[in-house]
């Protein structure tokens, strides 16, 4: 997967080459066509969803909106049978049961990052303060939120800042 900073400024040394507009080279509009751009995401997607069923949770298939417009990708959850740890611990079961919220959707957005859904109505929680944490980090946030140990923060993270990571090479 191809995820570089995001504009740092005119004194930021990337730590990766960006390509510029101004040298849009075959490879560099390759790199930005929405075709290549959701591919990414699918990556994305697919490593979260792996990580959750390392920690017990099921999932759906990810699905994603077109990559032409603001991408977006979601999965279902069932965290009915959550691990506190790796594929080798057993479920923790009884921690998830009545009275306590359940994770049931957990949606990416490329200008606000990772929101869950929780089955009581009361709004997304967010996980800040990365708009692309890695995989295993969200996958922690939602056994965080099945298991009560976690709150998540009321507000999204935010657009994409100078200097954080993005899945779109050119802004």
């Amino acid at each position: 997967m191809t995820i570089v900073p995001g504009d740092a400024g005119p004194h930021a040394v990337p730590s990766r080459p960006v390509p510029s507009p101004a040298a849009d080279t075959p490879a560099g509009s390759a790199a930005r066509h929405p075709s290549a751009v959701g591919g990414r995401l699918d990556t994305y997607l697919d490593g979260v969803v792996a990580a959750l069923h390392d920690r017990g949770v099921r999932t759906g298939a990810p699905e994603r909106t077109d990559a032409a417009d603001r991408l977006v990708g979601s999965v279902v959850l069932d965290c009915s049978a959550v691990r506190t740890a790796g594929p080798r611990v057993p479920p923790v079961g009884g921690a998830v049961g009545p009275g306590q919220p359940t994770p049931v959707a957990a949606v990416w957005d490329e200008q606000e990052g990772w929101s869950v859904r929780l089955d009581d109505g009361s709004g997304p929680r967010h996980l800040r303060p990365d708009l692309l944490p890695d995989a295993g980090v969200v996958a922690d946030f939602v056994v965080g939120l099945a298991l009560g140990r976690c709150r998540g923060a009321d507000h999204p993270v935010g657009p994409p800042v100078p200097g954080r990571p993005h899945l779109r090479l050119v802004r």
